[in-house]
């Protein structure tokens, strides 16, 4: 299942997140990927990518997810590095429990 979320912060521009819950069948540990992060470069700078994360990662503490994961470019690890999300190989995952 999938979700989109979007800022209501600011509405001149395009700031969005993609989020999918993962309900694992084989293993008992259910987890969110963010799939995309997309903050226009008009809206950068005030935090709201920060924000809209966060919203992120509340909304998969109450789906009862363990761990939010994502594969993201070198250059845009330092923000996820930021919201505590820690590198492991190839993607930064967050452990929610």
């Amino acid at each position: 299942r999938s979700t989109v979320l979007f800022s209501e912060k600011n509405v001149e521009s395009l700031i969005f997140i993609v989020i999918i819950f993962i309900l694992e069948l084989r293993y008992p540990v259910d987890s969110a990927q963010i799939e995309e992060l997309t903050v226009d470069s008009r809206a950068r700078g005030r935090r709201l990518g920060v924000s809209l994360a966060n919203d992120t990662i509340n909304a998969a503490r109450s789906e009862n997810c363990r761990e939010i994961y994502l594969y993201a470019r070198e250059q845009n690890q330092p923000f996820y590095e930021g919201l505590k999300f820690e590198y492991t190989r190839r993607k930064l995952q967050l452990k929610l429990l």
